[in-house]
């Protein structure tokens, strides 16, 4: 075993307990009901364990599906972190019984995988294919965790610019949503070449019929997946809209105001300056009287402009 690299050995026993076991150096005589489970994490990038020893680590990652007589072999990027980044990969190798799994870290999917189902399952009466496809189905739904995060928070920011309540400002917060959003279409858009080839109807002479019906809800599993990625994708843009929306109406509603300021201002300007004029007119001899009575018509005017504006505002 090269150095830093960890094995675990899982055995399905449909007739008795699920258990872990030394490795085997021999899958052939492996008996019905039962599926073998190989777990390999390190740092090693050369050939993988028994027995799937013969397969090259770095040319399974290029993509596709490697197909032989009695297995078959496939990479798909593994979910990614709270930040978005991913860029480890977990490689499956599949034959009649038994299954392989190899990545260069540790993998939460597996550990949960296991973790959910101990003791007494009847995993061992599933096909390696099928135990495969309810891998990779685990392996979905954590990109569909991380797509209802996203979710998640676009509706508590689209509540607060619903109700003009942020205290910061949201492009921020949807331009890191968008980034995430972006990259997990991007992952996701990594497993379409291997879904595809899954799905074929001449894949693998290995594969029964029931095992083909696995592959073909896995291929529908996947496309849905797509589909809340995309969806996901839409709502921070229509989210990115919303806000966008609500400033160009803060913006309308300041310049309404500011329209209404300045009329007011301008009539009042406009009786002071006639009042004002140079001329020696009687009106201007009676004392305080026409003074008040200049300031009244100003106050009338001003809030005349103020109830036909609000009232404007209104329709």
């Amino acid at each position: 075993m090269p150095k830093g690299e960890k094995v675990k050995a899982i055995l399905f026993d449909a007739n008795g307990m699920d258990r872990e076991i030394a490795p085997l150096a021999d899958v052939a005589h492996i008996p019905d009901k039962q599926i073998y489970w190989l777990i390999v994490s390190g740092q090693g990038a050369g050939k993988l364990p028994h027995p799937a020893d013969e397969i090259d680590r770095a040319a399974v990652r290029l993509g596709g599906v490697v197909v032989s007589d009695d297995r078959f072999c496939f990479s798909v990027p593994v979910a990614p972190n709270e930040g978005g980044h991913s860029e480890d990969a977990m490689i499956l190798v599949v034959g009649r019984n038994w299954l392989l799994t190899c990545s260069d870290a540790p993998l939460s999917l597996t550990e949960r995988y296991l973790e959910h189902d101990t003791g007494e399952t009847l995993k061992g009466s599933l096909t390696a294919p099928a135990l495969a496809v309810s891998l990779l189905l685990a392996h979905f739904d954590e990109f569909h965790t991380h797509l209802s995060a996203i979710e998640e928070k676009l509706d508590t920011l689209d509540e607060q610019v619903f109700r003009s309540r942020q205290r910061h400002d949201p492009l921020n917060t949807l331009a890191v949503l968008r980034r995430r959003a972006a990259r997990l279409r991007g992952l996701v858009a990594q497993h379409r070449s291997t879904i595809a080839a899954l799905d074929r109807p001449d894949f693998g002479p290995a594969v029964c019929e029931e095992d083909r019906h696995h592959l073909t809800h896995l291929a529908e599993a996947y496309h849905r997946l797509v589909d809340t990625v995309d969806r996901t994708r839409d709502a921070v843009l229509s989210s990115y809209d919303l806000y966008a929306t609500r400033v160009a109406q803060n913006t309308n509603r300041l310049l309404q105001r500011l329209t209404v300021i300045t009329i007011g201002v301008g009539l009042i300007g406009a009786i002071g300056s006639i009042f004002g004029m140079n001329f020696n007119l009687g009106l201007f001899k009676a004392g305080e009287r026409p003074f008040w009575i200049t300031v009244a018509v100003m106050a009338v005017t001003a809030l005349v402009t103020l109830f036909l504006a609000l009232r404007g505002g209104r329709r």
